[in-house]
């Protein structure tokens, strides 16, 4: 799904991941999958400012994973500043990259001049 780079588009997206997260067996496990895109869109709506004004949301099933990629063609960053430099523990932002790898078993980010992409996964429970 394609969304205008706006706050407000968070709860549509939400609500979109959130229910093909359900149709395709991923109910226990939704919650977490909506909180962790949504920590990557609102990122986007902070830092990237991409030149389109949009960001790309696409989820897909594998087998008993789902994957989820979160992307933008915006102002791209050095992905490494992110393990070097951590926020405090009482920092009032930038705990989001953190939320998203607890919440989600596989997690990657890259990004460059043309833009950024997270990749995250979840794995159905049994």
């Amino acid at each position: 799904m394609d969304l205008v780079c706006r706050k407000k588009s968070l709860e549509e997206a939400r609500s979109k991941v959130k229910r093909f997260a359900v149709s395709q067996g991923f109910s226990r496990e939704a919650e977490d999958i909506t909180l962790a895109v949504q920590e990557a869109l609102k990122n986007i709506t902070q830092h990237a400012h991409p030149p389109d004004d949009n960001m790309h949301v696409e989820c897909r099933v594998s087998g008993d994973r789902m994957v989820i990629e979160v992307s933008d063609n915006g102002r791209g960053f050095d992905v490494g500043r992110l393990e070097h430099n951590p926020p405090p523990l009482m920092a009032i932002h930038g705990r989001g990259i953190k939320i998203m790898k607890g919440l989600m078993e596989g997690f990657s980010i890259a990004s460059g001049r043309e833009g950024t992409t997270v990749r995250m996964e979840k794995k159905r429970g049994k």
